[in-house]
């Protein structure tokens, strides 16, 4: 499992984007990458570099909206998805919502905090984070 070490939050964001650089190059085919990590570990910091990197300027944990949609246009991608699942009780919630077919369509991309909220029915690529031995540093690792 490849692992990075981050000194600071412009170093999480950079590597974000080098990770949505990485995994956009399957054209249109629907991705969802599950970020695990206890508060403060980086997740969102990772998420505006990858939100970055399709051009979106702004973004916000979606804690209390639960899911944020941005329009992107590139490598064939029209759709990333923020969610943060924190407040989620159950997976029929995010049913109600019909998230999960939203996950399955074409030029959707997806970062997904909290993921294990959702009953374990998500799958996709894991990147795990977590605080290091240093005040600033961010250890993460994916598969």
């Amino acid at each position: 499992m490849p692992k990075f070490s981050s000194s600071s939050e412009k170093e999480t964001r950079a590597f974000g984007a080098k990770l949505a650089e990485k995994l956009s190059k399957n054209g249109d085919k629907p991705q969802v990458i599950l970020l695990i990590g206890d508060l403060g570990s980086g997740k969102t910091a990772f998420s505006k570099g990858f939100a970055g990197y399709f051009g979106v300027k702004r973004v916000l944990s979606p804690t209390f909206n639960i899911v944020k949609s941005y329009k992107i246009n590139k490598n064939g991608y029209s759709r990333l998805l923020h969610a943060d699942l924190y407040r989620i009780k159950s997976s029929g919630e995010l049913e109600s919502l019909g998230f999960f077919q939203n996950l399955k369509e074409k030029g959707t991309i997806a970062l997904i905090e909290w993921p294990e909220q959702a009953d374990k029915r998500l799958s996709g690529i894991k990147i795990r984070f977590s605080h290091g031995r240093r005040e600033n540093e961010r250890l993460i690792s994916y598969n």
